[in-house]
């Protein structure tokens, strides 16, 4: 999350009903991410993230576009950054390496892909925050990244149990630049 948008996201999740799909969710959250400009630098990178890092797909079916494939999560997910973002282009603009799919275990999906122009590699993953902050050593703030101190942990810590008392999903996001071998 970006700091000092939370209180915002935490009024607009309080809102919502016990049991609304990810798909619901997500088109709520639309309305968080209205108060940001989407060329901020770090909304970009999420919703790149959520959309290349990503089992669902489109697929015209009976002159419909819909999703035929990946989970739940992964549809919402891809609805949401497709709305906002050019999901296809990004994952035309980001072709994927390496990848390791979600499972239960791991609790998270990790894909390695290549940028145009550049000689490094990123690596977006996704998954169960804590997993996905135990690989981090900054996060993100509405100026930037900011290393982890025991100030951030703490409030990360709080926040994720919120959520999860009230019984809302939470996903974290990360990206990683490695060299190019």
């Amino acid at each position: 999350l970006v700091h000092g948008a939370s209180a915002h996201l935490a009024r607009v999740v309080a809102k919502l009903v016990p049991g609304t799909n990810v798909y619901n969710f997500i088109l709520q959250i639309f309305a968080f991410w209205k108060f940001f400009s989407v060329e901020l630098i770090m909304p970009r990178k999420l919703l790149t993230i959520a959309g290349v890092n990503n089992q669902a797909a489109y697929e015209e079916k009976d002159g419909e576009r819909q999703i035929v494939r990946g989970d739940a999560t992964d549809a919402g997910l891809l609805r949401y950054s497709d709305a906002v973002y050019p999901v296809l282009l990004a994952r035309q603009s980001f072709p994927t390496k390496f990848e390791i799919p979600f499972n239960s275990t791991n609790k998270y999906a990790v894909v390695v892909v290549s940028c145009a122009g550049a000689r490094d590699h990123l690596v977006f993953m996704k998954g169960a925050p804590e997993r996905v902050i135990d690989r981090c050593d900054k996060y993100a703030h509405e100026r930037g990244e900011r290393p982890m101190n025991d100030m951030y942990t703490e409030m990360f810590e709080d926040s994720y149990h919120r959520f999860g008392v009230c019984g809302e999903r939470v996903i974290g996001f990360a990206f990683a630049r490695v060299p190019a071998r």
